[in-house]
């Protein structure tokens, strides 16, 4: 066996070995998907179930302590969530994704996902919004019925995308969807149970487009 056939073989089992390796991880990463969804899924659903039953408690809660100064700020911040508004911000997201050479189009997949999941269960569940249950006067406009919250879910879906690719600024991003989430609340457009399962609707979906990403 010349020395040639000897560095060859050399080679050809290293590639068998990284193959082995590959093929070793692949159902390992889809297993780790599996159960973080699983998780995801279960976590959610308790923590809607809960936010149910103090759906009233929070609404009363709410009613009593509207301000002035929070009304306004409420008003500004829950416009990220806004349909218009937030087209172009996803708009502003995927040029600042393709200038940083960062792959796309999982904000698109996920938004429209989100957005199809979020218009049928608005359609099929029809939940009168707290203003409406109190019978007063919205605060702002709305459309649609009140479960699941579109802006929490809204800007809940490109959370992860956003944490993923840019981890450094995990905090502020938080915040914002964070205080959007609460602004539907202040304002009486929402239940707490419309706005936390709008957010884990999101949240899920972002994730999963983010993980799967990752194994292509």
């Amino acid at each position: 066996m010349t020395i040639n056939n000897v560095k060859t073989i050399k080679i050809l089992k290293k590639i068998m070995v990284k193959k082995s390796i590959i093929q070793k991880k692949v159902p390992f990463q889809k297993n780790i998907l599996r159960t973080n969804m699983i998780m995801l899924i279960i976590f959610g659903i308790i923590a809607t179930t809960i936010s149910f039953l103090l759906d009233k408690i929070v609404l009363y809660f709410v009613i009593d302590n509207q301000y002035y100064v929070l009304e306004e700020f409420f008003r500004i911040i829950t416009l990220i969530g806004e349909t218009i508004p937030f087209i172009f911000i996803t708009i502003l997201i995927i040029v600042i994704f393709y200038y940083y050479k960062k792959p796309f189009t999982q904000i698109i997949y996920s938004t429209i996902t989100s957005t199809i999941i979020g218009t049928i269960l608005k359609y099929l569940t029809l939940r009168p919004r707290p203003y409406e249950f109190l019978h007063i006067q919205s605060i702002i406009s709305t459309t649609y019925s009140s479960f699941p919250s579109g802006h929490a879910r809204a800007v809940f879906t490109i959370l992860p995308i956003l944490n993923n690719y840019f981890p450094k600024y995990k905090i502020y991003l938080w915040s914002i969807a964070i205080l959007v989430a609460i602004s539907r609340i202040y304002l009486s457009v929402h239940w707490l149970s419309d706005v936390v399962a709008g957010a884990f609707i999101g949240y899920i979906i972002g994730y999963f487009f983010v993980e799967v990403s990752k194994k292509i």
